[in-house]
């Protein structure tokens, strides 16, 4: 007699990824993962590129490093415009869903009121 409370290894892996498709909410495609995996390669290769401009930066410039500030102050702008276009997008997001909750209470409160 077999012992058919022993899973084979085929029924575990697809368990595994049931499981990991149930966690994650979705799986992603083949081209998501792809355009994931450019933009952290194109991300890293911006820092390492800005990262020599700077060291080549601080070997030809004076004694003050004025590139140096230079670049410290244009990084602190854009850091600034980041966050207040993260400040502006969650605001514009939150008006929506108030105006959203408000819509639905306005038109339960009708469906109350008629006769």
């Amino acid at each position: 007699m077999t012992n058919t409370a022993e899973p084979n290894a085929s029924s575990i892996w697809r368990c595994c990824a049931q499981s990991r498709a149930r966690q994650s909410g979705s799986e992603n495609s083949t081209k998501d993962t792809i355009m994931m995996l450019l933009c952290y390669l194109a991300f890293w290769s911006f820092l390492i590129g800005f990262s020599a401009l700077l060291l080549k930066g601080a070997i030809d410039s004076d004694v003050n490093h004025t590139l140096l500030w230079a670049f410290y102050v244009i990084g602190l702008l854009f850091v600034s415009f980041v966050t207040g276009a993260i400040k502006i997008g969650t605001d514009a997001v939150e008006k929506v869903k108030i105006a959203e909750r408000q819509a639905a209470t306005i038109a339960k409160m009708r469906i109350e009121l008629e006769p």
